[in-house]
């Protein structure tokens, strides 16, 4: 996982083709100024997802991807949202929607976590970014207080793109 400012990017240029190509769209482009819905950057190698979206904490489920990489990126809200990681994608989840082919994902409930599991909570800003590659599962949409005070239960709405790269890192688990 990263997590940077969106100009920090550039420092991950390297690493692949595929990731070259995602970076320098969005360090080229307005994000804003596109329209809702699915932008082709290269074929089905890199494409963007703009959506709103509705922040919910009532969300149970982590996902994970097998064939993409996704860069989460907020464009216009009024707060942050926060994203949940787990760095061992598979360490102590249980599988409650096997792996869709198609869709690229899969769906993991996190009811056997425990206080001594690691997680990273981020508070995803405007201006910054969450890198997640293959194989780390990651909790998208959550609510600016819902990670910290646990029982806060609101809905917030805000305009998210996802760069979906088609993962050519050659980087094994």
């Amino acid at each position: 996982m990263i997590y940077c400012p969106i100009s920090d990017l550039r420092r991950y240029i390297t690493l692949s083709q595929n990731i070259k190509t995602a970076i320098t769209y969005i360090l080229s482009t307005n994000l804003n100024n596109l329209p809702f819905g699915r932008t082709v950057i290269d074929r089905d190698k890199v494409y963007l997802n703009k959506n709103l979206v509705v922040l919910s904490d009532e969300s149970e489920s982590f996902e994970v991807h097998k064939k993409y990489i996704d860069i989460h990126i907020d464009l216009k809200n009024n707060g942050s949202t926060n994203n949940e990681c787990i760095e061992s994608a598979y360490k102590n989840l249980t599988i409650s929607k096997p792996y869709e082919e198609d869709e690229d994902y899969e769906l993991l409930t996190d009811d056997k976590l425990s206080d001594s599991d690691e997680h990273i909570k981020i508070s995803l800003f405007p201006e910054f970014c969450a890198v997640y590659f293959t194989g780390e599962a990651h909790k998208p949409n959550l609510p600016n207080n819902s990670l910290i005070y646990g029982t806060k239960k609101s809905v917030e709405k805000l305009v998210k793109c996802v760069v979906k790269v088609l993962d050519d890192t050659n980087i094994t688990e």
